[in-house]
């Protein structure tokens, strides 16, 4: 049998009450997973679409007609959240240390510019600006350079150093991605060209 819980952390100086912690438990106490509802984040522009669990492909009868509609965040929102983070870490102090499993940024980066995203993406260049703003008000630092997040002037590729800091962490995590994984080059590759086609 499971149970649930709740815990939730005031935290005035970060404008938020963050995080709201649900956590799911076996009866011997094992967590079985934990989900995050952190009030900083923008939900908009969200669109409806269907989702299948994986387990319904190895049990199709198990779920009925295993598809449910949820809303979720748009995928030029996410395209762009994507692209902010990259610009953020591009401005990164260098004496800050790499926090563990950032180099998933860049693989749902290059995921995303393989995908239609990114042919929708020019026709949501405001959201871009709009994130930076968002950012800038509920995650600030004094050197990511939010300005600069817009058409013509954001950093995506990481500086030497920091691309073998995320080289090495992504060879890490390399068993969380489904199905083929992609050389890191690749996905260097793959924001490079997207990086000069912006900022065109």
């Amino acid at each position: 049998m499971a149970s649930t819980s709740w815990s939730a952390l005031l935290r005035l100086d970060k404008l938020a009450i963050a995080p709201l912690e649900q956590r799911f438990l076996l009866s011997s106490g094992q967590i079985l997973g934990a989900v995050h509802h952190v009030s900083r984040s923008e939900h908009l522009p969200f669109e409806v679409r269907g989702i299948s669990p994986c387990v319904h492909q190895a049990f199709p009868d198990l779920l009925g007609s295993g598809e449910v509609d949820v809303k979720v965040l748009s995928v030029e929102r996410t395209f762009w959240e994507k692209a902010a983070i990259l610009h953020v870490l591009y401005h990164q102090d260098p004496a800050k240390p790499l926090a563990i499993r950032m180099s998933r940024h860049y693989y749902d980066t290059a995921q995303l510019i393989g995908h239609e995203a990114k042919a929708r993406a020019p026709g949501s260049l405001n959201l871009f600006e709009q994130v930076a703003h968002h950012k800038s008000v509920f995650f600030r630092a004094t050197w990511a350079n939010y300005e600069g997040a817009k058409p013509g002037s954001p950093g995506l590729m990481p500086n030497v150093d920091l691309a073998s800091a995320l080289r090495r962490d992504y060879s890490g995590m390399r068993e969380m991605i489904i199905g083929d994984v992609p050389g890191f080059d690749d996905i260097l590759g793959a924001i490079e060209a997207f990086e000069a086609e912006i900022n065109s």
